[in-house]
């Protein structure tokens, strides 16, 4: 395996739309009651701005950007924090078809807004984490530890081949 590959994780057409709409939406959340409600009590609309800035502000420093694979490690880079797994810990890296994700229920974390990553689980693969930027390229990686991680590199051929020399 090349060391020190880098795999960009541009965000997919439904993400991006996901993520314009929640900041519009978010926006006018915050805006609109200052127009329309000028007398209301500065506090709560400070705790309910501060609630919606948190939230957006979370779901931009956990989205995953892009990915790389060192001599030892394969690590899902994030702005604020990367998640890191040692290559012997992984077990297969399989490119799989979309359609086997589509009705996954997110358990928690975000469903479009930059991304979706968090737990999610469905009926073929049970719990998975994902660290996705779109709903296609999928790669489902599973760890001897048995957790099944999903990732959404933008060219998954070349992803894959990388493990399977």
């Amino acid at each position: 395996m090349e060391t020190n590959l880098y795999f960009k994780a541009t965000l997919g057409k439904t993400a991006g739309i996901i993520t314009v709409a929640v900041t519009v939406l978010f926006a006018g959340i915050i805006m609109l009651p200052f127009f329309l409600l000028p007398d209301t009590s500065s506090s709560i609309l400070f705790v309910i701005s501060a609630i919606i800035l948190l939230t957006y502000l979370l779901a931009y420093l956990f989205r995953p950007t892009g990915y790389r694979l060192t001599g030892t490690q394969f690590i899902i880079c994030r702005p604020l924090k990367n998640v890191i797994f040692e290559l012997n810990e992984i077990r297969s890296v399989n490119i799989i078809d979309p359609n086997e994700i589509n009705w996954s229920l997110r358990i928690f974390g975000s469903g479009g807004l930059f991304g979706y990553f968090g737990k999610f689980a469905n009926r073929k693969f049970g719990a998975m984490t994902w660290f996705a930027t779109r709903r296609n390229n999928t790669i489902l990686i599973k760890t001897t530890s048995h957790q099944k991680i999903i990732i959404t590199p933008d060219d998954p051929g070349l992803f894959a081949a990388q493990f399977n020399k």
